[in-house]
């Protein structure tokens, strides 16, 4: 099994030195901040998906491509949230399905083993989802960065990926495992970060003034507009 593709490899090659650059960083968000960001990621993925969809399928019904795919596009971000699962089944499926028909072409069930191999990732969401965003952003990385590498630096990248296909197999491999472990220590940190910064700044202060602020209290604030408006909160 090949993940860098010497044929897509070459079409990334054609791409311009821009796209292949907004390729690189897109590919390090992913990798990054996939999890924390789930929500953009799922509405931005949804809306582009489903808006070439639409383009392809305004030109076969004979409607207006444009208003097709745009409508179509929009109404698949409006619902990205509630397709997250359904994706998540459907993506977890299908590398099951891959990895059975590249290492056990004889599976018996390939059925089975698809609807067991997506309820297993909806089961399994955060994980899968951090996996996905991780191998994704991994294999934008290893496509534009050797591609940057082949005009910087003069490679033949075509040839690396036809005789060096274990070697980067392994690398998307641990740079996906890597972004797993990356997302999740960010999300951590960006949980705890107010707590961190309150505790930091309760330090500056001595015993007296911080049982003083402890056991402060705020005042419940009066509600506005019969309820309609949040209240406002008074020390």
């Amino acid at each position: 099994m090949q993940l860098v593709a010497p044929d897509i490899l070459a079409e990334v090659a054609r791409l311009s030195f821009g796209a292949v650059c907004c390729g690189f960083l897109l590919g390090l968000l992913l990798w990054f901040t996939g999890w924390m960001k789930r929500t953009f990621w799922f509405a931005l993925a949804s809306t582009v998906g489903f808006g070439l969809y639409g383009l392809y399928l305004g030109r076969a019904s004979g409607t207006h491509p444009l208003v097709t795919g745009l409508l179509l596009g929009l109404s698949a971000g409006v619902l990205s949230l509630e397709l997250g699962r359904f994706v998540a089944f459907v993506s977890g499926g299908l590398a099951v399905a891959v990895a059975l028909q590249t290492f056990v072409p004889s599976f018996p069930e390939p059925l089975l083993a698809y609807l067991v191999g997506g309820l297993v990732c909806v089961v399994l969401f955060k994980l899968w989802t951090l996996t996905v965003f991780g191998f994704v952003g991994m294999m934008l990385l290893t496509y534009c960065g050797l591609i940057l590498g082949s005009r910087f630096l003069k490679m033949d990248v075509i040839t690396l990926a036809k005789t060096k296909a274990p070697l980067l197999n392994a690398l998307v491999a641990i740079g996906s495992i890597a972004g797993v472990l990356l997302q999740s220590r960010f999300e951590a940190r960006m949980a705890t970060r107010d707590q961190r910064h309150k505790s930091k700044a309760m330090a500056l202060f001595n015993d007296k003034e911080r049982a003083a602020l402890e056991g402060a209290k705020c005042q419940a604030g009066k509600a506005r507009l019969f309820g309609l408006r949040k209240p406002k909160q008074v020390a």
